[in-house]
């Protein structure tokens, strides 16, 4: 499947009418315009409507996402998001615009093996011997097929358990999933003197994190994961940080 998805909203914190401002009327429509609606501090005139910040956020949330799932249990999922916020504030030293910008990208593979024998103990078929001697209808021919009928079978069983445990008549689900992302964020601000935006603010994240998870039984599972968690600032009074964790976990489910 493919995905996209796009939202865009617009927000007014609040607005005022100067109490010094002169309505229109049929007798006068250019009353707002008068000398008298000036005000003589700031030149400009008294204002019907005082905005005093206005935000407008977009968001690409995908900008574009494929998701496939084949029918061997194998799983590809990936997604591009992208945003912008703004925030622009008017006030007596000017206008001031702050935007914040943020890209991304998620991604995860999986694969779920089936019919995985693990902490069990495997039972052995135990083949009978039978020879003409046990036969007392003479039909000894016949037992010595069967014989070697049931060592062929066994032979077979031996070779479908492989190496790694696996076989197709019994066992439990193993899942092993690997997610990765990447982030990047910084905030710019905009002043009404300056021509270009100022780096204020901002992060760059990278992470991954495998996983391997086994069902023993129906309540009992057991997970082991690493995860590594790499953030770099954008500004120079900050430091980068690396993490990293690895563990098991063991999960109980009581029915």
């Amino acid at each position: 499947s493919i995905e996209h998805a796009y939202r865009s909203t617009m927000g007014i914190s609040q607005f005022r009418t100067d109490p010094l401002y002169q309505q229109p009327t049929n007798s006068d429509p250019f009353a707002s315009y008068q000398v008298e609606n000036i005000n003589v501090k700031t030149g400009n005139y008294y204002s019907r409507l005082d905005i005093p910040s206005i935000t407008i956020s977009e968001q690409f949330s995908p900008l574009i996402g494929i998701r496939v799932k084949t029918k061997s249990d194998f799983l590809f999922d990936v997604e591009y998001r992208k945003s912008r916020d703004l925030d622009l504030t008017a006030g007596i030293n000017g206008a001031q615009l702050q935007e914040v910008r943020s890209e991304g990208m998620e991604a995860g593979i999986g694969y779920t093996f089936k019919n995985v024998v693990m902490f069990q103990g495997k039972k052995k078929k135990t083949r009978s011997t039978r020879t003409r001697d046990d036969n007392p209808n003479g039909i000894g021919a016949a037992l010595e097929k069967l014989n070697a009928d049931e060592k062929e079978d066994l032979d077979e069983d031996e070779a479908k358990r492989g190496k790694r445990g696996v076989n197709d008549s019994r066992g439990n689900d193993l899942i092993c999933n690997f997610d990765f992302s990447y982030r990047d964020d910084f905030t710019l601000n905009h002043k009404e003197a300056l021509d270009d935006g100022r780096a204020v603010r901002g992060t760059k994240t990278f992470s991954f994190e495998p996983s391997v998870e086994y069902e023993v039984n129906k309540n009992f599972a057991l997970r082991s994961f690493l995860s590594y968690r790499s953030t770099t600032p954008y500004a120079t009074n900050q430091y980068p940080s690396r993490n990293f964790r690895i563990g098991v976990t063991l999960r109980f489910k009581l029915d």
